[in-house]
């Protein structure tokens, strides 16, 4: 299966002070970021709320991180504020197709025409005019970031002929993993840590400081985090958005929950949807949700969603 990951953009930080910018903001260390690896990372405020998530790595010997587009813009201007300091030029290239990959006929034909893929141990591969990223999820997934002028080129050795997913396939398989998807409403509002970056290695807790530390560094080492992310699945009148308020029935009353990061229609009415919670529905009923609506004074709006974490 392919998927065109229209949904998201890469980004190149150049100029000689390129790895020092990404190390003073980001919450990874790339001073032992090697040319055949990536790493999760976030970029946070000063309050320690995560501003956008990130997958960084070497594309064509230059720092790079792809995230999602919908909230590059916001998270490219903070990062410009800062990045007067330093000798850098931060480029959006536009010129490029991102594709994803999963499944045993797809991982054929990328076999069939690179010289050599990436794998566990070897995660990126950069050629001339591409570059390949391995992720071992539930199942190997692969990201392939083309060159536009060798986009036909390749579509046609793919046999893609222009039939492939659209990215909402691949937010599917995202949620599924709890990998946080961060929107511009939902930007600033969480720590790394309630939305599941430390699953990910997305904090290195040993390097040293970059924006947000102190309070990132705080909530881990006191065990103070109250609120996690969580799968839920259940039937809307109405279509979920990021930002929603969920609310959980609490004997003859509906108490605040949490907040909605994304949603996946899987047929009509029914929705996936990737949340962060309260910690203490855990010891609550946890099988019934709502979605607090500005339509709920409708006699026909309605909404029920269980956990299944």
């Amino acid at each position: 299966m392919f998927i065109c990951l229209s949904n998201l953009i890469l980004v190149k930080i150049i100029g000689n002070d390129a790895l020092k910018l990404l190390q003073n903001q980001f919450t990874s260390n790339f001073f032992c970021l090697k040319k055949n690896e990536f790493k999760f990372s976030a970029h946070c405020n000063e309050k320690g709320k995560v501003i956008s998530n990130m997958c960084v790595f070497y594309y064509q010997n230059k720092i790079s991180y792809i995230q999602p587009k919908i909230i590059n813009f916001n998270q490219i201007e903070i990062l410009k504020k800062y990045s007067t300091f330093y000798k850098v030029d931060i480029i959006l290239n536009k010129e490029l197709v991102l594709l994803g990959s999963y499944g045993t006929s797809a991982e054929k034909k990328i076999k069939s025409i690179f010289f050599e893929i990436p794998n566990e141990k070897n995660k990126v591969i950069n050629y001339k005019d591409c570059a390949i990223l391995y992720f071992k999820f539930k199942n190997p997934f692969y990201l392939i970031i083309i060159n536009k002028r060798k986009r036909e080129d390749i579509f046609y050795k793919l046999k893609l002929n222009n039939t492939f997913y659209n990215y909402k396939k691949y937010l599917f398989e995202i949620i599924k993993l709890k990998y946080p998807v961060i929107e511009p409403i939902t930007s600033e509002h969480f720590f790394p840590q309630e939305i599941n970056l430390n699953y990910f290695h997305a904090i290195d807790f040993n390097k040293g400081c970059y924006m947000g530390q102190e309070l990132i560094y705080k909530m881990q080492y006191l065990k103070i985090k109250k609120k996690f992310l969580y799968i839920l699945y259940g039937k809307s009148s109405f279509l979920p958005k990021a930002g929603d308020i969920i609310e959980q029935k609490m004997i003859n009353k509906w108490n605040f929950a949490g907040k909605i990061l994304s949603v996946y229609k899987v047929k009509k009415f029914y929705f996936l949807i990737q949340s962060v919670l309260k910690v203490s529905i855990l010891n609550q009923n946890r099988n019934r949700f709502r979605i607090k609506s500005d339509l709920e004074k409708s006699i026909n709006n309605f909404s029920c969603f269980r956990f299944i974490n």
